[in-house]
């Protein structure tokens, strides 16, 4: 959490600065910044992308099926 902080405000304060404030090392930003993600996260990520791909085709196709109805 605190290093999710600090890159969403690097712009605004120095990395050396929230460091100190939130007591972590700067290696272990940098660290935090560089690393793969888990592979529990890939698959979350990959499970989250189908269950979308899904969710559109059925939005979709029931955007068809309606529009049809009107056709006829």
């Amino acid at each position: 959490m605190k290093y999710e902080f600090m890159q969403a405000h690097e712009q605004e304060f120095s990395i050396e600065r929230m460091s100190s404030v939130f007591n972590v090392s700067r290696s272990g930003y940098y660290g935090f910044i560089h690393a793969k993600p888990s592979a529990r996260a890939q698959e979350n990520e990959r499970l989250h992308q189908s269950i979308n791909m899904w969710r559109y085709f059925i939005i979709d196709n029931d955007v068809i099926q309606r529009w049809d109805i009107f056709r006829q």
